[in-house]
Parts: structure tokens; C-alpha cells; sequence
């Protein structure tokens, strides 16, 4: 999503209602830095921010970031049609917590 909006131009999936799992590079180095150095820890493990967002918010967040002048929506359709069945996953969105 940072690609499009780098040039100007942000991208909102459907309908931004979704929520959205994000995280910063570089929590995600500490993240995985830990993981390692625990073995006491085994199982899949979330990483994302803790304070959840939908993807509306976040695409508005990221157009002011990086000032793009146009937000485009992308219609469900459009997603369908370029991604198949993985869209759903988009456009459904993941509600993940980092509980460990």
C-alpha cells in the first residue's frame, strides 16, 4: 500500500471498513529478535501494533504521510478479479492482537 501512495497516489481496499494488521519494521525486528531469544516461546506469535485500525483510517493516515493528492477506493470487484480467492482475505480483514 506504501508503493501506490509513494507516488501520490493512496489506495483504499473496498469498502475500508476492515480491520487492518499492521506493524513498524522496526517493532517487528525487536519482535522477532525476542522470539528468538526465548525459547521458552513456541507457536505461531502475532506481531502487530497493539491499537487496531480499519483500513480507511490507515490509508487516510498513510495519503497524509507521504501527501498523495488522490485516494482511489478499490472496488471488491477488482480485488476478486486480480487476486481470487485471496481477496476475501483482504477485504474481510484480520482482527489480530498480540497477546503473547
Amino acid at each position: 500500500m506504501a508503493f501506490p501512495a509513494r507516488h501520490r497516489i493512496a489506495v483504499r481496499l473496498g469498502s475500508g471498513q476492515q480491520h487492518f494488521a499492521w506493524i513498524d519494521l522496526r517493532d517487528l525486528m525487536r519482535a522477532v529478535e525476542f522470539v528468538i531469544q526465548r525459547p521458552d516461546i513456541c507457536g505461531p506469535v502475532n506481531m502487530a501494533a497493539p491499537r487496531r485500525i480499519n483500513n480507511g483510517p490507515f490509508t487516510r493516515a498513510l495519503a497524509e504521510r507521504y501527501r498523495s493528492w488522490l485516494v482511489l477506493p478499490v472496488p471488491d470487484l477488482l480485488l476478486h478479479l486480480f487476486m481470487g480467492e485471496a481477496a476475501q482475505l483482504v477485504l474481510s480483514g484480520q482482527c489480530v492482537y498480540p497477546e503473547r
